[in-house]
């Protein structure tokens, strides 16, 4: 069995997806009710801020009382998008990307078994209520992505390293080289507990690789999830369907980086004046076979094909801007296209510069139409 046909079978989505009760499946709307206050209690955090002498215990979330709290509420008082969106919250926090990708399936559950009256509800065909936990997914979770351990070392004594780290690190590294005395500065900075490119480069190298195989299919899956929510919400409300473009695009990221030193790690072929006879007539066998590009037959695939090349370009060709720009194309892909509008075009100069980069310059305004 695949690992999608073992999420669509989780026991915890089926239990979280009953109806309420036979007579009202979605049962009443619980936002007003203690309910969602107790969740957002439970998510409340403070913030990590300096608070000179008024220093006290800070807040942290309590991500199981979340999840508890959310799941009794899906399974005995009311089908909330919202309610969903919390929970997928929590258990990203319990248990990774893993725990992500079971939310989204059970958003998309909900909403392909209840969408013409699950909460919160459309009134008078406006759907800004309907899609506000969708959105929050998009914004929320892709923040909250960046958190993903990107290393674990074997060695308990050397720290561990998430994403947000690594751009963190980027960013002292740049600061570090126009700094005079870029030494000193990250120095400083390691000395304060924060991330440098070394300590996450002495992290990575004793990490498993199995640890970069799982984060790989573990963003697969989460982006399959995805994928289905999307075709979902495509027949439900083709013309009010979300983006969920920057949640992809950090899975993508993170995938891309996992992926580069999962691949680093691998075994090389042999050199083919190795190989005896019959081991290089079946090495042209397989390279031939694998040659034989099979039709794409959908928009993923596609999509998941221009993904592949541009992670290779980026292994053999790291210099060239060809990788980056594929990439790009990909998100966009993911975009309606008002939002692809205001990241690309901020006025008309814009426009020309993409026209011309496309390859449209050359169209005459003036072309007649038969």
């Amino acid at each position: 069995m695949s690992e999608k046909e073992e999420q669509l079978l989780d026991p915890i989505i089926d239990q979280l997806t009953k109806p309420i009760a036979e007579e009202d499946p979605v049962g009443a709307s619980i936002r007003y009710e203690p309910t969602y206050d107790n969740i957002k209690e439970a998510r409340r955090e403070d913030e990590n801020l300096p608070r000179g002498i008024w220093e006290i215990d800070l807040k942290k979330a309590e991500w199981s009382k979340v999840a508890d709290a959310c799941s009794d509420a899906l399974m005995k008082e009311s089908k909330d998008l919202q309610v969903a969106a919390w929970l997928t919250e929590a258990w990203l926090n319990m248990e990774g990307l893993k725990g992500l990708s079971r939310g989204f399936y059970l958003v998309q559950e909900l909403c392909q078994r209840y969408w013409k009256n699950i909460h919160p509800q459309i009134e008078n065909n406006d759907y800004e209520f309907r899609m506000a936990p969708l959105e929050w997914m998009n914004d929320r979770l892709s923040e909250q992505c960046r958190f993903t351990n990107i290393s674990g070392p074997s060695d308990q004594a050397i720290p561990t390293f998430t994403w947000a780290d690594v751009h963190d690190a980027n960013t002292l590294e740049a600061q570090a080289r126009r700094h005079k005395d870029g030494v000193k500065l990250v120095q400083q900075a390691e000395s304060e507990g924060k991330a440098s490119l070394a300590k996450i480069s002495l992290s990575i190298s004793q990490t498993p690789t199995q640890f970069f195989k799982k984060i790989v299919a573990d963003t697969r899956q989460v982006l399959l999830a995805i994928e289905k929510l999307e075709a979902s919400l495509l027949s439900l409300c083709p013309e009010h369907i979300p983006s969920f473009y920057k949640i992809r695009n950090v899975l993508f990221e993170i995938q891309r980086y996992a992926k580069g030193y999962f691949d680093d790690r691998q075994p090389l072929l042999p050199a083919s004046d190795d190989l005896d006879e019959g081991q290089s007539l079946e090495l042209n066998v397989l390279t031939s076979e694998s040659l034989q590009l099979s039709p794409i037959t959908s928009r993923a695939e596609a999509y998941a094909k221009l993904t592949q090349a541009a992670d290779y370009l980026l292994r053999t060709e790291p210099h060239s801007p060809t990788p980056y720009l594929v990439k790009r194309a990909v998100v966009w892909g993911s975009m309606p296209l008002h939002e692809l509008y205001q990241e690309i075009i901020s006025d008309e100069k814009d426009l020309d510069t993409i026209k011309r980069l496309l390859g449209f310059q050359g169209i005459s305004k003036n072309r007649s139409v038969a």
